[in-house]
């Protein structure tokens, strides 16, 4: 694994698919046969134009289409399904809170170079309240104890020369919390991902900091269900009404497949538009 991260390949002939933005909003570039140059285990030139440099390996994918690793963005971490991954085009795994004791050292370095898999991205203990419901919650005091919390915990991570890559949280915490946490995580230099707080809109999560929206639940209004909304609104319009911070009407609908809803192309790009952040849909 380590000789060949150090390699020079080139990828070459392949319709390459860089998923770049495009002209219009929301499209992406069209795809070019280009080669693809990879040194030190890391692309380095996309191009046309790009020509292998003396003595890589070059690999002929004349023919084919070549796309950027899909990421597993809300996963349990399990080593013994790298192959799977891999076999699925999945280059990056973001963990959705294994203990992070555990996970810490499975992300390293020397670890993951035993043998092919994807990137693993850890997880912070998931923060809540005193409310929460989580057995494994790392629970915050008020607003000035979990800053004190918080510090310490950085300290702890920084002492022991190990780093999360992204801060996650329940939907136990009030807007001081919140509001601490994503602080917190902008300052560590990492994403704050979670539901949306009882108490708080959308657009006050967003200006708090936080950065994905974890679960379509966050959208239903406290006491809600999907399986018992009815038909008045659709569920595109809920989505628009939590985006903008408004209130949605009682008994808006979902476009339901069963129990589950189903993400149509309007409901996908209600949430590309009204919630500016990544949405990860758990499943259940």
């Amino acid at each position: 694994m380590h000789v060949l991260l150090l390699e020079t390949i080139a990828l070459v002939g392949a319709t390459v698919h860089t998923m770049e933005p495009g002209p219009e909003p929301g499209s992406v570039a069209e795809p070019v046969v280009a080669t693809v140059l990879i040194e030190d285990g890391l692309v380095s030139q996309v191009g046309p134009d790009v020509e292998p440099p003396e003595g890589a390996r070059v690999v002929e994918l004349t023919g084919l289409h070549l796309v950027p690793g899909l990421i597993d963005a809300y996963a349990t971490f399990d080593a013994e399904h790298d192959a799977i991954w891999l076999a699925a085009g999945v280059t990056s795994v973001r963990d959705a809170g294994s203990p992070i004791a555990v996970l810490l050292p499975a992300a390293s370095p020397s670890m993951r170079d035993r043998g092919p898999g994807p990137k693993l991205l850890v997880s912070s203990p998931v923060f809540g309240s005193t409310t929460s419901i989580r057995p494994d919650a790392f629970l915050l005091g008020g607003a000035e104890a979990a800053a004190v919390q918080l510090d310490e915990l950085i300290k702890l991570l920084t002492d022991a020369s190990a780093r999360v890559d992204y801060f996650q949280f329940d939907g136990s915490l009030d807007g001081p919390q919140h509001r601490v946490v994503c602080q917190y995580a902008r300052e560590y230099g990492v994403e704050a991902w979670g539901p949306i707080p009882f108490g708080l809109d959308v657009p006050t999560a967003r200006a708090n900091g936080q950065r994905a929206l974890v679960g379509l639940e966050s959208l239903l209004q406290r006491g809600e269900r999907f399986e018992t909304l009815g038909e008045e609104v659709t569920f595109e319009e809920r989505v628009r009404a939590r985006g903008e911070g408004r209130p949605v009407a009682a008994g808006a609908s979902t476009q339901r497949h069963g129990a589950r809803v189903a993400p149509t192309r309007p409901l996908l790009t209600a949430l590309s538009l009204c919630l500016p952040f990544a949405v990860c849909a758990r499943s259940q």
